[in-house]
């Protein structure tokens, strides 16, 4: 059998240290890919703000890093044959409930909708007069008994979801 002569040992060597090299990038790379799907992670939940006597809002914000994609906003309360969107669910507060003389607005949520990160979006809002405190109360016991689920999906298509009852903490 022959002895490998110095050239062909430092051949050899280099095709290791190549190949090492090589295996260190593509593992260098995965844990880079790895580290910038969670670096733009978006965070999506609900806040909400209720002034006795004044005024209703439900808004949904992204406190993640990257934006927030919205597949799916429903709202699901007792009293629905189905989850309801914004339209449809403001249209049932006050078709069923007969509230008058409430100002509100409201923001359909679409399918792929885009949530920047560190952005609030308020989905709807009721502005009650002073004299409206029994209508307050009429909308914060609906409100309580309402759960909002969200569906959504950040730019890597990674899906997210988020459920929680609009009630007061």
């Amino acid at each position: 059998m022959c002895q490998p002569s110095n050239s062909d040992i430092i051949a050899f060597s280099s095709v290791a240290i190549a190949l090492l090299a090589m295996l260190a990038t593509f593992w260098q790379a995965k844990i880079a890919r790895e580290h910038n799907k969670l670096s733009v992670r978006p965070f999506v939940e609900h806040s909400q703000s209720r002034l006795h006597g004044g005024h209703i809002s439900i808004s949904i914000s992204n406190h993640g890093l990257g934006p927030a994609f919205i597949t799916n906003l429903r709202l699901i309360h007792d009293s629905f044959e189905k989850p309801l969107n914004i339209v449809e669910y403001l249209d049932w507060v006050f078709e069923h409930i007969q509230l008058k003389d409430v100002d509100y607005e409201g923001t359909n949520i679409t399918d792929e909708t885009v949530v920047s990160s560190n952005k609030i979006i308020t989905i709807f809002e009721f502005k009650l007069l002073d004299n409206q405190e029994h209508q307050f109360l009429f909308i914060s016991e609906i409100l309580d008994k309402t759960l909002i689920h969200i569906n959504y999906r950040c730019v890597y298509g990674k899906t997210y979801s988020y459920h929680a009852p609009l009630t007061i903490a």
